[in-house]
C-alpha cells in the first residue's frame, strides 16, 4: 500500500472527525511514515510498518476524549425546517419518555453490576480479614478457651484464608472483565459517533 492509500483510506475511517483532529491524525500519520522512508525503508515497508487504516483510526478514536467527539457531532450541519422542528416537538411526549427510560435503564443496569463487583470484593475483604483475625487471635482463645477451640480457630483461619485466595483471583478477573468491557463499550460509542464506516 502506498502512502497517499493509507491516509485516504484514514481519512474515510474518520470521517466524522472535525476538520482540526482530521487534519492532526493525517498529517501525524503522513510524518511517521516519511520518516520510516527517511531511515531507509521503502514507501510500502513505511506503510505497513505503521499499520493498517483500520488499526490506526482505532487507535486514534481510542485516545480522543469522548467529548470531543460528542461536540464535533453536536454542530448543526444545516438549518432544520419548519416541518422538521413541528416534528420534534409532537413526537417529544414519545421520544422524550423513550429516552428518559432507556437512560434509566442504563443507570440501573449500571449500578447493578458496580454493586455485584463491589460486593465480591467485599467477600474477598471478609474473608481475608477473617483468615488474619482468626490466626492472629489464636493464641488468645488457646489461653482463654483450651487448645481444642484454638485449633478449631486456626482451621477456620486456614480455610478462610484459602477462601480468600480463590475470591481475590475471581475479583481480580472480574475486574479486568469490566474493565474490558467498559474500554470497549466506550470504543463502540465513539466509533458511532464517528460513523459506521470505522467500524469495516
Amino acid at each position: 500500500m502506498k502512502k497517499y492509500e493509507f491516509l485516504a483510506e484514514l481519512q474515510r475511517r474518520l470521517d466524522g472527525l472535525s476538520a482540526d483532529d482530521l487534519k492532526a491524525s493525517l498529517d501525524y500519520y503522513a510524518e511517521l511514515i516519511d520518516d520510516r522512508i527517511d531511515d531507509g525503508m521503502n514507501e510500502d515497508e513505511a506503510v505497513a510498518s505503521v499499520g493498517t487504516p483500520a488499526d490506526a483510526a482505532a487507535q486514534i478514536l481510542e485516545e480522543m476524549p469522548i467529548s470531543k467527539l460528542v461536540r464535533a457531532r453536536a454542530k448543526p450541519k444545516k438549518q432544520l425546517g419548519a416541518l422538521a422542528i413541528t416534528l420534534i416537538i409532537l413526537g417529544s411526549p414519545i421520544w422524550l419518555s423513550l429516552a428518559i427510560t432507556a437512560f434509566a435503564v442504563a443507570i440501573s443496569v449500571a449500578a447493578v453490576v458496580f454493586s455485584v463487583w463491589v460486593s465480591l470484593w467485599s467477600v474477598f475483604v471478609a474473608l481475608a480479614g477473617s483468615a488474619v483475625g482468626c490466626i492472629i487471635g489464636c493464641p488468645f482463645v488457646i489461653i482463654n478457651n483450651g487448645a481444642g477451640l484454638g485449633l478449631i480457630a486456626i482451621g477456620v483461619g486456614l480455610c478462610a484464608g484459602g477462601l480468600s485466595i480463590f475470591a481475590f483471583h475471581g475479583c481480580a478477573a472480574i475486574t479486568k472483565l469490566l474493565t474490558l468491557g467498559i474500554k470497549k463499550l466506550f470504543l463502540r460509542i465513539k466509533r458511532g459517533l464517528v460513523g459506521k464506516e470505522t467500524l469495516q
